[in-house]
């Protein structure tokens, strides 16, 4: 994230992606002098093809990971906005997260799956639990990576239920099926 100084002494934080601003002096991050708004410049949106983009992740590195349902693909974005990486024939992936090591988690609607992919989306060597049909819509995936191990939660909007994994293997349910 680039940080600059308006004509007001205001610092504010320019996006890396898309067109998004982040105004991290509004949030109370970065102070801001005198009452002045602080000011940021949009970056030029991603020129790519995307169908339906449904989530997006940032890794420690600063690359942004877009997951787009229609066209069944995952896209790596480098902090310029330029496509790095992509895997496609996902189905319907909705939910992407990264964890510890840079794994990169993408939660499939069609198959019921949360499949690990290494940072480069290369492959995808594993999925958390027993793989297809673990879920019924895993629709969102958050990370604690405080932990030594990388706690996963994964949200199922069918089942009304969040599961908590680490090393791929079930450790916790939240809630219960309808």
């Amino acid at each position: 994230m680039h940080v600059q100084r308006n004509s007001k002494g205001c610092r504010a934080g320019k996006a890396i992606h898309a067109g998004l601003l982040c105004s991290m002096a509004l949030l109370g991050i970065i102070p801001c002098s005198r009452g002045a708004a602080p000011t940021a410049t949009p970056l030029a949106p991603y020129q790519g093809l995307f169908r339906s983009p449904t989530h997006a992740a940032l890794d420690s590195q600063g690359n942004l990971y877009v997951t787009d349902s229609r066209a069944g693909t995952v896209m790596k974005l480098n902090v310029s906005g330029t496509q790095v990486a992509m895997t496609n024939g996902l189905s319907k992936p909705l939910a992407v997260a990264v964890g510890n090591q840079n794994r990169v988690y993408v939660s499939e609607e069609g198959t019921g799956r949360v499949r690990v992919f290494d940072s480069s989306l290369s492959n995808a060597p594993s999925s958390l639990g027993s793989g297809a049909g673990e879920f019924q819509l895993p629709n969102d995936i958050a990370v604690d990576t405080t932990q030594s191990n990388g706690w996963i939660y994964v949200s199922d909007s069918r089942t009304n239920q969040i599961r908590c994994y680490t090393n791929s293997t079930l450790i916790k349910t939240f809630g219960s099926k309808p």
